[in-house]
């Protein structure tokens, strides 16, 4: 570069925002005070200069990623255009890497060390992204392989997509018992010699099981000791495992001090203490709400929380008493791909809900059109469980294992709502579940649709002590339509007492065939038993097939039970083809028999046929009423 002229450099500054950016002089230096950015003058055409106007100069206020505007999606494939008329979209290198979703890792979150509390963190990025009135922060929150642990309640509004690495891949390890994050409480203890603001200093305890509190002891009064009257305490980082008498030591050479000086801090359930042992890991709130005040209740439908994805991760919760999700007037919203485990055992007495859906606005703002997809839940009382009148809710694919019940519907004692309605619980697993695997006792319209239950209703033990049914509908409108059940075929032809596997109102289509065969025999012998709720009516579709005679029928078993009077009809309606007059060879009856107190439809049958072999194959749909 050849030199022209050394001239004095002239610097200006002012308000960008207010005045506006001025044309500087050839050289001429700028500096905008309210947006911290430094210009110099291009200088003339003639003396050079490519074109008037002014040159920004770069300095640490700048986002360099933001100036650089040359990202371009493919830019060496011909087959893809990425504008109209031959012209490209360039973008700038710090929108590409913003788009559609964050990791957690830019909120300080980090699942590598599983004692760290998270809590804060991760409330902070949900806040950051979703509780604010802007969309262009609306991403997926995305977690790493790893466990995070969590000691507080998590508050979700709408919009949050907070999305893991998959089942047993991102792990969210609950504590319970843990301090809430900045949580205030006035100074209870001695007095510290020195006054000062002592900040993250990690305290011991004594006492059960809590770790890892950090406190910040501010002086806020006059004096210069740290007293009773003018100090504060405030937890900047969770505690985690404690319980109610637990005591939690600031040493007082930390504060300048000794050791006759240290502040105990005793954990208790008033409210001047730090809140505890909460039992909520992720409760939804309201759209409208705000970082310092959370609305729980909707007032319209425009104002639910809504449209929000948990997806690929799970909820260790640690505990047998714990709520994992409150999923309070929520709507259009998915889990998919989550699981979580609690530590109810049978026979365990605690309350504990996996997944609570609550409506506390009416048929309007209630909780509705939800989808659970793949969603599991290990070690709980209930693993879903509403009292209110939810709608439209859908539960595909899920795994309920190892729990007292799976899915409660409605509580009869509560006056005034409808109960859950027009729900569907379609291809789900209930296995070894104590006593129901699904239970409607309010609601209606709620369908069971091709599910299979394994272990449930035995109380802990197998089918041959079995204690309840594996579904049961104590109100009308509820359906049940080829749902699996295991004890089916291995009571049905058992001396065993048979508990239905529906009860209650119960509309039972079964599909799944199950094949017997018919011995010859003139005296009636038992070919099946049906399980017998109130009076009900019963369709046998079968197929009877003799491989030593040329006889097939196809037919109708009707049968109708009037319970409370003990009678029951069978008419047997069939279609014949083979050897002429050998059709009423086998003929079936029906009676009701008592075993252990249970009631049953036993099917009896003669067969003429002397030496006979054949396959007996039929399917089950019955009608019942309480």
């Amino acid at each position: 570069m050849a030199v022209v002229q050394i001239s004095k450099i002239q610097l200006r500054r002012g308000k960008k925002l207010e005045t506006g950016m001025p044309q500087l002089a050839s050289g001429e230096m700028a500096w905008a005070i309210d947006t911290q950015e430094l210009y110099i003058g291009n200088g003339a055409v003639s003396e050079g200069s490519p074109a008037v106007g002014n040159t920004k100069i770069l300095t640490e206020n700048d986002t360099i990623l933001d100036l650089l505007e040359q990202y371009e999606y493919k830019p060496t494939d011909a087959t893809i255009l990425t504008g109209l008329d031959g012209n490209i979209t360039l973008r700038t290198l710090q929108a590409r890497l913003d788009e559609g979703a964050v990791n957690a890792s830019s909120f300080g979150i980090s699942g590598l060390d599983s004692d760290i509390d998270q809590t804060a963190l991760i409330q902070n990025a949900i806040y950051s992204l979703f509780m604010t009135n802007a969309t262009t922060n609306r991403v997926n929150l995305e977690f790493d392989p790893g466990t995070y642990r969590i000691t507080g309640t998590i508050y979700v509004p709408g919009n949050v997509r907070l999305v893991g690495s998959g089942k047993d891949s991102t792990i969210f390890n609950f504590v319970k018992g843990g301090i809430n994050y900045r949580t205030t409480l006035a100074l209870a203890g001695t007095s510290i010699a020195t006054a000062g603001n002592y900040t993250n200093i990690t305290t011991t305890k004594i006492g059960h099981t809590g770790a890892h509190a950090r406190v910040n002891v501010s002086k806020t009064g006059t004096g210069t000791t740290y007293t009773n009257a003018n100090t504060t305490i405030t937890i900047v980082f969770s505690g985690s495992g404690y319980a109610a008498g637990d005591v939690i030591i600031v040493p007082g050479t930390a504060l300048g001090g000794t050791a006759s000086n240290n502040l105990s801090i005793t954990l208790s359930s008033t409210a001047a203490n730090p809140v505890f042992n909460t039992s909520t890991v992720f409760e939804f709130i309201n759209s409208t709400s705000t970082i310092t005040q959370r609305n729980v209740s909707p007032t319209d439908p425009n104002n639910q929380a809504k449209n929000i994805l948990f997806k690929d991760f799970t909820l260790d919760t640690n505990s047998d008493v714990v709520r994992p999700f409150y999923f309070l007037n929520v709507k259009d919203s998915e889990f998919n791909n989550v699981k979580v485990i609690g530590e109810w055992t049978s026979g365990n007495v605690n309350d504990s809900i996996a997944l609570e859906l609550e409506g506390t606005g009416g048929i309007t703002t209630t909780c509705q059109r939800n989808k659970f997809i793949g969603f599991q839940a290990e070690g709980f009382t209930h693993a879903v469980y509403s009292d209110t009148d939810i709608i439209y809710n859908t539960f595909k694919d899920c795994i309920f294992k190892t729990l007292k019940r799976g899915i409660g519907f409605g509580d009869p004692a509560l006056i005034g709502d409808s109960g859950p309605r027009k729900n569907t619980i379609e291809n789900c697993l209930f296995d070894s579940i104590n006593e129901y695997g699904i239970i409607v006792d309010k609601g209606t319209g709620n369908r069971s649709r091709g599910n299979t239950f394994v272990n449930v209703g035995n109380d802990g033990g197998s089918f041959n002590n079995s204690t309840y049914g594996h579904i049961k509908f104590n109100t009308a409108g509820n359906s049940s339509s080829n749902d699996n059940f295991d004890r089916a075929a291995a009571l049905a032809t058992s001396v065993l007492k048979y508990i239905p596997e529906i009860e209650g109102y119960a509309h039972r289509n079964e599909t799944a065939p199950t094949n017997i065969s018919l011995n010859s025999t003139a005296t009636p012998l038992l070919a099946f038993k049906l399980p017998l709720n109130t009076s009900s009516g019963f369709e046998v579709n079968y197929l009877f097939q003799s491989t030593v005679f040329a006889q097939m029928k196809k037919g109708t078993l009707h049968i109708a039970v009037d319970k409370n009077n003990t009678n029951v009809q069978l008419v047997d309606e069939f279609e014949y083809t083979g050897n002429p007059g050998q059709e009423s060879r086998v003929i079936f009856t029906a009676s009701i028999i008592t075993v252990s107190g249970v009631k049953t439809v036993n099917i009896f049958y003669t067969n003429a046929n002397a030496s006979d072999n054949n396959t007996f194959t039929y399917t089950v749909t019955s009608l019942s009423n309480v």
